[in-house]
């Protein structure tokens, strides 16, 4: 039984607890770079990404022993002492706006945490509260066969990626140059084509002009045509900038890339950790599944060759773990050294 996310999860909750308190209650104490550091660790992306985590393990959990009492179990005994029925209170909410100090965050914090705490209660009380119904269905929900959440998704609810307002805004952010505004909107038409040739269905209907792809026709019926109006116009804008900055850019060779010798396998060994923890995904949005088609991708761009690195983790094995451990160590360190260093 592994547990070690879920206390991970804990120990994240009991510290955003101790640091959301510290907020409130000394803020004169509170220097810029403490509430920096507080911002990217209990963002509402990093508490996402810790429930996640946790949530695999679960998952894992489930898969390998398929017991429902033992599931049941693994959750009470960790999170017991986490059980505080609250709710959000307005007192704690009219201190935050009354005193105005950072206080999107603090609203954004409180809410995080009285939003986690909710679904604690509702797993981890022992008392006549707990809810057997509900934690079954959120196990039976979070262990659904993707193909059978992916056939809803795509029956029922639009795909975020192919909400033109939520592309625009990736297109509109100004550290994007007109080149990779033009590559975005380029990019993602190909990937709603090709999400619209596997998995919409067709009906013929052109004679009362409607689309001939179903699902397109109900979720998406403006998408494709907004996106090739917006290629239109990156294309444009780059047809008509300055001869000068275009020849500045023509001019520009870009150097080639390649993995230092001696971390070729340390490479192998990161990229293998990433695909594990399902960090890409294919064509479709959907895991993938194929490690090599990784290991491919990853050497062409990188100018190298993967074709063994089946074999090259298998010998990297044999060393000590520690040996093994050690490229995983220095990004740690390298990280503590940015956060140190923003």
């Amino acid at each position: 039984m592994e547990k070690k996310k879920a206390l991970a999860y804990r120990e994240y909750l009991k510290e955003a607890i101790c640091y959301f308190s510290w907020l409130m209650e000394d803020k004169q104490e509170v220097s810029p770079k403490d509430v920096k550091f507080m911002k990217r660790k209990y963002s509402t992306d990093a508490f996402e990404n810790k429930y996640q985590e946790f949530e695999d393990e679960l998952r894992d959990n489930y898969y390998n022993y398929d017991d429902f009492e033992v599931i049941c179990s693994y959750i009470k005994t960790i999170f017991y002492d986490m059980v505080r029925w609250t709710k959000p209170d307005p007192v704690i909410i009219d201190n935050i706006i009354t005193a105005g100090f950072e206080m999107e965050f603090l609203l954004r914090f409180h809410k995080n945490l009285n939003d986690r705490f909710d679904f604690i209660n509702k797993i981890a009380d022992q008392s006549n509260n707990w809810n057997i119904d509900y934690i079954r269905d959120y196990i039976m929900r979070i262990t659904k066969p993707i193909d059978d959440e992916e056939d809803e998704t795509d029956n029922e609810t639009p795909n975020p990626l192919f909400i033109f307002k939520n592309l625009k805004d990736e297109i509109d952010n100004p550290e994007l140059p007109p080149a990779g505004k033009l590559e975005l909107a380029q990019q993602r038409l190909y990937d709603f084509l090709q999400w619209q040739k596997a998995f919409d269905d067709k009906e013929y209907w052109d004679f009362i002009g409607a689309s001939e792809f179903g699902i397109t026709a109900r979720l998406y019926p403006t998408f494709e045509d907004m996106c090739r109006l917006e290629i239109e116009r990156w294309k444009a804008v780059l047809a008509t900038s300055p001869k000068n900055e275009t020849a500045s850019n023509a001019g520009t060779v870009t150097p080639k890339i390649r993995i230092a010798s001696r971390h070729k396998l340390d490479i192998i060994k990161i990229f293998s950790a990433m695909y594990d923890l399902k960090w890409f995904t294919d064509g479709n949005h959907m895991p993938l599944t194929n490690k090599q088609q990784l290991m491919d991708a990853i050497a062409e761009m990188l100018g190298d060759d993967f074709k063994s690195y089946s074999t090259n983790l298998s010998q990297a094995k044999d060393k000590t773990p520690e040996v093994f451990l050690k490229p995983f160590d220095d990004l740690k360190k390298a990280g503590k050294k940015y956060l140190e260093l923003e």
